[in-house]
């Protein structure tokens, strides 16, 4: 069951590097009493965390305070299939309405951003390895893979709620990725991880200009798709 307050749209992304950028992008303001939620006008961006688990866990606790009426699942994905670049827009139009394609193949027009309309795979972790996202695009036919929106979309489904799942590629297909992620988000942890992982700094540093190109790029194109007030799926 929903919560019996204000009824939002709720947009997810995993981790800071995402939500923050896109907080910024769509104009929404930082909760004081709950530091992974921003808000505007009938608008709710919540920092889930990765996975499946965190993501779960995340939409029951929105659900007992808030009248969820759509679910938007945003942030980076791999690429599964060779002609996907860092940057480009996948839409999933199994989840979507006809006048969302619509929507979204405008939006891509306007904002001049690629738009692949595909499926979104699911991974229990981040698919490092090339080969193993070769691997999934070939078993499965899907278009980019990221690790939280199957569990966002059986949420929806368990409690008839639209959702829409709209991602940004991070990396491309033969792009191999670093085997560890930092732990945390403080200058401490991160100045740890850089120190623990000096011999893949190259890599590092090309991945963190990759990230910023590719969220401001979806940063555009949720802000001219949802329009200032918010309305997608309502």
């Amino acid at each position: 069951m929903n919560g019996t307050g204000a009824s939002m749209t709720v947009i997810t992304a995993a981790t800071p590097w995402e939500s923050r950028p896109l907080a910024r992008a769509l104009g929404l303001k930082r909760r004081p009493d709950d530091l992974r939620l921003h808000q505007g006008p009938g608008l709710l961006l919540v920092e889930t965390g990765m996975g499946p688990e965190r993501t779960h866990a995340a939409l029951r606790g929105l659900a007992s305070r808030f009248a969820i009426r759509g679910i938007i699942g945003t942030g980076f994905a791999g690429a599964l299939q060779p002609e996907l670049l860092c940057g480009d827009i996948v839409v999933d139009p199994h989840d979507a309405s006809c006048d969302l394609v619509d929507r979204v193949r405008r939006t891509a027009t306007a904002t001049r951003a690629r738009l692949f309309l595909g499926r979104l795979a699911s991974a229990p972790a981040p698919l490092c390895d090339p080969a193993a996202k070769r691997d999934l695009g070939l078993r499965t036919r899907a278009t980019a893979v990221d690790m939280e929106s199957s569990a966002a979309r059986s949420w929806c489904v368990g409690r008839g709620v639209p959702f829409a799942g709209i991602r940004v590629i991070l990396d491309s297909v033969d792009q191999r990725l670093p085997g560890t992620a930092p732990q945390g988000e403080s200058l401490a942890a991160l100045a740890r991880y850089a120190l623990a992982s000096r011999g893949e700094l190259p890599m590092l540093l090309s991945l963190a200009f990759q990230q910023r190109r590719a969220i401001r790029t979806l940063g555009r194109f949720l802000h001219s798709l949802m329009g200032e007030h918010h309305e997608l799926l309502s």
